[in-house]
């Protein structure tokens, strides 16, 4: 028996905290997700109700989602008589849709007669099932999907392909030299519901796969140049193709006929802009950053306005993006926590492995970012844990690791409890993206085949960890970025800007800070009217005609002509002053990366505007239309020179001249030893004579 007495000061304060956790209760009810984003130091969102109503078509907008927009740009293949596909097509949770098709196109081919189907599942429901002939086919599937279906963040889309030799029990399926192949333009078809596409929540994931930044036709201010670069960076960073365009363009009175969605809008404007525009957009006057819906000429999109844009771009970007619900939401406040110490785990880089069946052999194929790394550690080992089931087979598994195709360990699987392998990690190997690959692999019943080998389920292990050191920095190259501009990032910008050539700059300023830097880190814009930065941060990207002399670029664009040669003389590049053309440089300070400049001559309607600037090996980059042309390290590169044509230093011709000095030095001293031998002979002769 307990007994428990109350003083009257403690009675009176548990009535307090009583009534505080009340308060809290009903605010919740309130607005629960905001209320929870708000008490784990996420941005906080509050809700704003805008002046204006969505026209939107009666019977809404479709939107197409192929498989190539999910990563599949050259489709899906199976074989081995065996093999399962997964998709994962992003949806809206939140959204009614009026209707869904799937369509599946494939090809397939065997030279051999057999038995051979496919089965289509939606979830865990089969949707389509079909016998494949021998010989070459192509066909394509369409079905219609049912409303429960369409429910969560993803629809998921399984093809299963699996056949038999006639009544061949024993046999090496690998040399079945059959084949099935989902083609890219496989797609999930959704029409959407007018009054879903008012949500900025649904308009972010619905979003195409083109997106518009639009911006006014004016000189922005830092605040709005940094929310321009944000926005690029995030849905560059989804997968989708970026194009900067004039606010006034995409404010255009939408056609009343058009239901198709092939094109979303981002535009970042203030109240002022809209005015000019005729809009009747009631924005908060004194809100950081609002995001809210609107219907543009191209379909639904996002407007963002306020003092400080950008923080709702990061704030999109965050785990904490569906938080925000409504038409428009406000965000006052970001505070990001960075990790730290000497380990991280797949769990804390959200690596998520599926568990797979296991019966002669299976692969998990995971990506690590640089983006996710801490400032100032990189990695040196690897922990693999991997989960598997009893199988009771008399031959254990055997577990082999590659990391970006180079074969770094294998183990034995242990028989009971968790496989544990660890494997250093090569200096130099790891770059901006990389690819772990794990294989498990068991040996098939051989004999006369007669029982199958049973199958077990495995998993890699959220508990398997990258091990981190202060002293395995990378050299000074694109990548060894990544970790510090993840964490801020600053742009500098010429006051001499034109208004020109401002689109393009931040296009590539954003596609550039999507390859280097997380898309909810933070970015701060400044303009500069000084060609020389006195003090240099952690990690930037300079635009514009600066001077990084004292730094020592690893280019030196003041010296002419530009000639990138074999040491055998073969031209392979050329860069002549007045060139449209667009070079990137790793600024370095005391021998660490520390910054990117990005500068681009000639006229700015001619310079190279690609669809992506893949930033990775090297300190030098030259980019063309199609992306970057040619990457290398003057630090590390042994058979590639740069060349200064028009500079005539000594130590230009000592360079250019070296091996027919070496061989004059050699001659000369050879000369010289010959005249001092005669000498020497020519004294002693005398002396021999007498």
């Amino acid at each position: 028996m307990f007994e428990v007495r109350f003083s009257g000061r403690k009675v009176l304060g548990l009535l307090l905290v009583v009534s505080a956790l009340f308060s809290a209760k009903l605010a919740f009810a309130a607005n629960p997700l905001y209320t929870l984003a708000a008490s784990l130091d996420a941005p906080t969102p509050s809700t704003a109700r805008p002046a204006f109503k969505l026209q939107l078509p009666d019977a809404g907008f479709e939107r197409e989602l192929k498989i190539a927009d999910l990563g599949f740009a050259e489709g899906a293949e199976l074989g081995a008589l065996g093999g399962t596909q997964t998709f994962y097509f992003p949806i809206a949770r939140a959204a009614r849709y009026t209707g869904a098709t799937l369509n599946l196109a494939y090809e397939a081919a065997t030279p051999l007669a057999g038995q051979r189907s496919l089965l289509v599942l939606v979830g865990e429901r089969v949707v389509a099932s079909r016998k494949l002939l021998a010989g070459s086919d192509a066909q394509r599937i369409s079905v219609a999907l049912r409303a429960e279906d369409l429910r969560g963040d993803f629809v998921k889309l399984s093809v299963r392909y699996s056949g038999l030799l006639g009544d061949q029990r024993c046999f090496d399926a690998r040399r079945a030299n059959d084949s099935l192949r989902i083609l890219p333009d496989s797609s999930l078809q959704l029409n959407v519901a007018k009054e879903s596409l008012s949500q900025v929540q649904n308009v972010l994931a619905l979003m195409p796969s083109r997106v518009a930044i639009g911006m006014p036709e004016r000189v922005l201010s830092e605040a709005e140049s940094a929310a321009v670069i944000a926005a690029i960076r995030l849905f560059r960073q989804r997968g989708q193709q970026i194009e900067v365009l004039p606010l006034a363009q995409l404010f255009a009175k939408p056609a009343a006929t058009s239901g198709s969605w092939r094109r979303g809008v981002v535009a970042v404007a203030n109240a002022a802009d809209l005015r000019s525009l005729q809009s009747t957009a009631a924005l908060p006057a004194t809100a950081p950053a609002n995001v809210s819906s609107w219907l543009f000429a191209d379909g639904p999109g996002l407007l963002l306005s306020g003092s400080d844009p950008q923080l709702a771009t990061n704030f999109l970007a965050a785990r904490w993006a569906g938080a925000g619900e409504g038409r428009a939401f406000t965000v006052v406040h970001n505070q990001r926590s960075a990790l730290q110490g000497e380990r991280i785990s797949f769990d804390q880089l959200g690596i998520a492995s599926p568990v797979l069946d296991v019966a002669e052999q299976q692969s998990w194929s995971v990506r690590i970012n640089a983006r996710d790394l801490p400032a100032g550690r990189w990695p040196v080992a690897l922990d693999l844990d991997i989960g598997m089931g009893a199988d009771g087979h008399a031959q254990p598994a055997v577990a082999n690791v590659f990391l970006n195709g180079r074969y770094l360990d294998g183990r034995i699987a242990a028989r009971e409890g968790i496989t544990h392998i660890h494997a250093s990690i090569p200096r130099g190997l790891i770059g901006l993206d990389n690819e772990l690959r794990v294989v498990l692999q068991r040996q098939p019943t051989g004999g006369d085949c007669r029982e199958l080998s049973p199958a077990y389920p495995a998993q890699v292990l959220g508990s398997s960890s990258l091990q981190l050191s202060e002293s395995a920095t990378p050299d000074a190259d694109f990548f060894s970025l990544a970790p510090h501009a993840s964490e801020q990032l600053t742009v500098y910008l010429r006051d001499s800007l034109p208004l020109a050539s401002q689109a393009q700059a931040l296009r590539s300023i954003g596609l550039a800070a999507a390859q280097l830097s997380s898309a909810a880190a933070p970015l701060q814009v400044k303009r500069v009217s000084a060609a020389q930065i006195d003090k240099l941060p952690a990690a930037f990207i300079a635009w514009g005609d600066f001077d990084f002399s004292r730094n020592t670029p690893p280019l030196r664009l003041d010296q002419g002509k530009v000639l990138l040669a074999t040491r055998e003389g073969r031209e392979l590049f050329k860069l002549e002053p007045g060139q449209s053309s667009l070079l990137a440089q790793v600024i370095s300070v005391s021998g660490q990366a520390a910054g990117v400049w990005l500068h681009a001559s000639g006229a700015s309607a001619d310079w190279p505007q690609p669809e992506a600037i893949d930033l990775d090996r090297g300190n030098v980059a030259f980019i063309n239309q199609g992306g970057v042309a040619t990457a290398l390290s003057t630090e590390r590169e042994r058979l590639i020179e740069v060349r200064y044509p028009e500079a005539h230093s000594w130590l230009d011709w000592l360079e250019r001249y070296r091996a027919w000095l070496v061989v004059a030095a050699w001659l000369l001293l050879t000369l010289v030893v010959l005249m001092a031998l005669r000498r020497m002979y020519a004294r002693k002769q005398p002396h021999d004579q007498a």
